[in-house]
C-alpha cells in the first residue's frame, strides 16, 4: 500500500510541475499581449505585410486605390443582379437605383478604408 501512495504522490508532483511550466508560459504571453495591447494604444503596431520597405507598402496601396477607381468608373465595383420595379418601370428606373445603391456601397467601403488606414499615416 506505501508503494502505491509513493508512485501517486510521484506522480502528483510530475502533473505538478508540468502543470508549473504551462503556468509560467501562460504568463509569459500574458505579458506580451499585455505590451501589445500598451503599444496599440498607443498607434504602435506591428507590420503585418511582407513589404520590405514603407515605400513599397505604399506603391501597393496605391496600385489597389487605382484599380478601386477604374472599377467605380467601369461599374463593376459593386454588382447587383436583383431585378424589381419601381413605380412600375423595370429598365430605366432600375439602373437608376442600381447606380445610386453602388455608389452609396463605393463611399460606404471607401470610408471604411480610410479608418483603417488612417493609423499608418502616423
Amino acid at each position: 500500500m506505501d508503494n502505491l501512495k509513493l508512485k501517486e504522490k510521484e506522480e502528483l508532483d510530475q502533473k505538478i510541475e508540468e502543470l508549473k511550466k504551462i503556468r509560467n508560459n501562460l504568463k509569459h504571453e500574458v505579458i506580451e499581449l499585455d505590451d501589445k495591447i500598451l503599444f496599440q494604444d498607443f498607434g504602435v503596431y506591428s507590420p503585418q505585410y511582407n513589404f520590405a520597405n514603407l515605400d513599397q507598402y505604399k506603391e501597393r496601396l496605391d496600385e489597389i486605390r487605382n484599380l478601386q477607381k477604374e472599377m467605380i468608373k467601369n461599374g463593376t465595383a459593386a454588382i447587383c443582379t436583383a431585378n424589381w420595379k419601381v413605380q412600375g418601370s423595370e429598365k430605366a428606373e432600375k439602373e437608376d437605383k442600381r447606380r445610386k445603391n453602388r455608389r452609396k456601397e463605393n463611399k460606404g467601403a471607401a470610408r471604411e478604408e480610410e479608418s483603417l488606414f488612417s493609423n499608418t499615416r502616423k
